[in-house]
């Protein structure tokens, strides 16, 4: 689906609701990055979050864990453009990648920020082809 209707948003909040090293030492294994990236929509707030989980893994061993979050609203006429007929909210494919990348962007940020004079310091997020991971537009049903 190509929306063809600019979005208007803002963004409202970055949190980063869960850090943590478990281990800051010399590893014992190459160091293994797994991510996640969720959305989720609000209809009466007219708002989306977009939250990226990164782990650090030594072997089997976490070493280190973030979520970061970012919160936008979306202007009136954005919101309603992309409620359908049957009330369900349609968020296009090409705007979540757009968001990813900037929730992605605020994770290097708060990575390089808390792993500061650590052992972490030296690993970064890789590049993500966000449109391998987000294949489909989001569908928000009513409830």
């Amino acid at each position: 689906m190509v929306h063809n209707v600019k979005l208007e948003y803002k963004l409202l909040g970055i949190d980063t609701p869960q850090f943590a090293i478990l281990k800051d030492e010399p590893f014992d294994h190459p160091l293994q990055i797994e991510n996640n990236i969720n959305f989720a929509a609000s209809n009466p707030a007219k708002t989306l979050k977009a939250a990226f989980q990164t782990t650090y893994k030594d072997g089997e061993d976490i070493v280190m864990k973030m979520i970061t979050e970012l919160v936008f609203e979306l202007s009136e006429d954005s919101w309603n453009s992309l409620k359908k007929e049957d009330g369900s909210i349609v968020i296009p494919k090409d705007f979540l990648w757009h968001l990813g990348t900037l929730v992605i962007g605020a994770a290097r940020g708060a990575l390089y920020a808390y792993t500061k004079n650590t052992n972490l310091n030296n690993f970064t997020l890789p590049l993500f082809d966000l449109t391998a991971i987000i294949t489909k537009d989001m569908v928000v049903k009513e409830k």
